[in-house]
């Protein structure tokens, strides 16, 4: 099973912003998947310059 893990973002623009705290809980459920064999990706929004939903298309559509 595939599974896309999404940070979400912590800014209202569609700008890149590196200034926010990553969401340790994540890390803990992706590690957790991973030790029972699920193939996991990731898309940190807050990185990435456009709207939520062309970002998360566009990864998709890429990785699945």
């Amino acid at each position: 099973m595939k599974i896309l893990m999404v940070v979400p973002r912590y800014n209202l623009t569609n700008e890149a912003n590196y200034d926010y705290i990553f969401p340790l809980g994540l890390s803990y459920i992706s590690a957790v998947l991973k030790k029972e064999k699920y193939s996991i990706d990731y898309i940190n929004l807050n990185h990435f310059n456009g709207t939520i939903k062309k970002l998360l298309n566009k990864k998709t559509i890429i990785t699945f």
